[in-house]
């Protein structure tokens, strides 16, 4: 037993004995650097790198499992076809959304309301709208009723016409005296600002809890689209354009929810 010890002793005491490695240089024999180690040492780093790449390649696996690695090329061929479908599902979304919010749109220009009747109650006009605006850029609305929003008189003049569905007139007109700037009810963004056959220059602003409103007929547009304005501030100048227009006046609308409702519930002018 003690010849056995003395066998395995030198082993344990070179483990523990501590080697200089010497760098020299071929021609002159000049030492360029020297580094001292341990074997114990270097076992146990060489034994952490080896745990170490293990657990790396094991926490891939299990991210991304080995068989994605070795894919048959019909594997990979469908994979990319079934990416297709999807983008392709996608797009077809993305294109309906538009073209009801189009629609939609069409319907506010062309003073189109809804058929309330229960029969017709899937055909009402409702703006895709795919968020809610605050006061505030860069916050969510928060949820209140019209009723519930501050909202300005556009202009200030006298009201020739007022709203009536069963005349299908969809807003009020206001009298001013030329040149009179239209003012924004709220804060908002500008949704549509451009000419047409019927309403002349038109300017809609979607503003929060889904309140749009609508200014027709007017001589100038003072906005573009995607402009954010605020409250009171001047966007167009009081016109004459449009099909439809009688003489220089605002038409002024008010919709909710996609729906149009009467101003003067809302709005002291």
């Amino acid at each position: 037993m003690s010849e056995l010890k003395r066998e395995k002793s030198p082993w344990l005491r070179r483990l523990k004995h501590k080697y200089r490695l010497v760098l020299r240089d071929e021609d002159d024999h000049e030492i360029i650097s020297t580094f001292s180690f341990k074997v114990y040492v270097g076992l146990s780093t060489l034994l952490l790198l080896v745990l170490f790449v293990y657990f790396f390649g094991f926490l891939t696996s299990f991210f991304q499992p080995i068989r994605y690695y070795f894919r048959t090329q019909e594997e990979i061929e469908f994979e990319e076809m079934m990416n297709l479908r999807d983008r392709l599902k996608e797009m077809e979304l993305i294109v309906e959304a538009q073209s009801r919010y189009n629609e939609a749109v069409r319907k506010l220009l062309t003073g189109q309301g809804e058929d309330t009747t229960e029969s017709n109650k899937d055909a009402a006009v409702v703006l895709p709208l795919s968020r809610e605006i605050s006061t505030t850029p860069g916050k969510e609305g928060v949820g209140r009723t019209i009723s519930q929003l501050y909202l300005l008189a556009p202009l200030i003049g006298k009201i020739t016409s007022i709203f009536s569905e069963t005349e299908g007139h969809w807003g009020v007109d206001i009298v001013a005296p030329k040149n009179s700037a239209i003012l924004s009810i709220a804060d908002g963004y500008v949704l549509y600002a451009d000419w047409s056959l019927e309403a002349g220059n038109t300017l809609l602003i979607q503003h929060e809890d889904n309140v749009v409103s609508v200014y027709k007929h007017n001589s100038m547009l003072l906005k573009k689209i995607g402009d954010f304005v605020k409250a009171g501030e001047a966007i167009a100048i009081i016109g004459n354009t449009g099909s439809l227009s009688t003489g220089p006046h605002l038409h002024f609308e008010l919709w909710h929810e996609g729906r149009p409702v009467d101003p003067m519930n809302y709005i002291k002018f």
